[in-house]
């Protein structure tokens, strides 16, 4: 059966086409910008925060009034050993691609490798001047903080175009913002760094998990029935990727080779996904705390002082709450649920082996 397989789960989504789902976090965002100017996205990683960015570069979202967004993205994993100027000249150059693309007009500017902050300011000034509002997507914000005596000037600068009142930023990444007294910052940076509204990514809601399954099916010609959805939203939870993951085995193991209605195909669907999202789930639990790792196995246990201590898992979009709920927090799938046990298990063997060569 020649089918094409429309799932995405080795890279960011690119094409707004297959972008799907988090419609309510791109208004809560895109409202945000309008009065706060500076946005944190924030969210383990694989969770879509940089297809949520490429997704703004398609939106042609026009501010109330006569002042057009123009949307410029960055991967700061390219900044790591660039100079303050040449990340001036950078930026530079990106904006007036992106506005020579929106607004179909050519400025005249040349650009070269460095540039100073106060020309850049200018010629953000200029731009908002000509009915233009920039705002810079920096994703990966985490990598340009790692080193705060390195990127304090960088910092600094992005405050100083933040105050014109002409740009807003929207950076993504991991953890959460300094705070204002963070050590190591200057005031200039601790007092951008403190400004920004917070946009949490987690988990599908039901009804995405299912309707990306649905949506995507349907270029087919609606491969999936729904039993068969549901049976994928069960096997992979309601983690976008896990989801992404979870079709794309469907396609290729099951519904290419005649049918997803067998057990037989069941089983290789599985085993495929499994294959395929083990090695993600042992890169997160390599990064879990002794806690997280204890309570996460342990979580029948933890249930009415669920939130205290499983809030960060839940933020990592290891488990799902529901207050309504028998079991209020539980692992995001069964199948997570069973990788859990198993690393509980080998947990154990191991303390039994030095348990007998001491």
């Amino acid at each position: 059966m020649n089918v094409v397989n429309p799932f995405f789960h080795r890279s960011a989504i690119h094409y707004p086409d297959y972008f799907f789902g988090r419609q309510e976090v791109l208004t809560r965002l895109v409202n945000l910008l309008r009065t706060q100017h500076r946005v944190a996205v924030l969210g383990p990683q694989r969770i879509g925060k940089t297809s949520l960015l490429l997704h703004l570069l398609h939106m042609n979202h026009t501010q109330a009034g006569t002042v057009s967004t123009i949307w410029v993205y960055f991967d700061c994993q390219s900044w790591r050993h660039t100079t303050p100027q040449a990340l001036w000249a950078d930026m530079a150059a990106a904006l007036l691609e992106a506005l020579c693309e929106r607004s179909h007009t050519h400025w005249q500017i040349l650009v070269g490798d460095e540039l100073s902050l106060q020309t850049l300011q200018q010629l953000v000034a200029d731009i908002a001047a000509a009915g233009f509002r920039p705002i810079f997507l920096l994703d990966d914000f985490d990598v340009l903080l790692e080193s705060c005596d390195r990127n304090d000037e960088v910092v600094c600068g992005l405050q100083t175009l933040a105050m014109s009142g002409c740009v807003g930023f929207v950076v993504a990444g991991t953890q959460s913002l300094p705070g204002p007294v963070e050590e190591g910052f200057s005031s200039a940076s601790s007092l951008f760094l403190s400004t920004f509204a917070t946009v949490r990514l987690g988990l599908f809601s039901d009804t995405e998990a299912t309707g990306l399954l649905r949506s995507f099916s349907a270029l087919n010609g609606g491969v999936f029935s729904g039993e068969i959805v549901n049976w994928l939203v069960q096997l992979a939870g309601r983690h976008p990727l896990y989801l992404q993951l979870a079709g794309s085995s469907a396609i290729e193991h099951g519904v290419q080779h005649g049918s997803l209605n067998s057990p037989e195909a069941r089983l290789r669907v599985r085993q495929a996904f499994l294959d395929q999202v083990t090695p993600h789930w042992c890169r997160v639990w390599s990064g879990l705390s002794d806690e997280d790792r204890r309570v996460l196995t342990l979580l029948l246990f933890y249930q009415e002082d669920a939130l205290s201590r499983t809030q960060r898992l839940e933020q990592a979009c290891l488990i799902i709450r529901d207050e309504h709920a028998e079991m209020p927090v539980r692992w995001l799938s069964r199948e997570f649920q069973a990788f859990v046990d198993r690393q509980l298990a080998a947990r154990l063997q191991h303390l039994s082996l030095n348990a007998l060569c001491s």
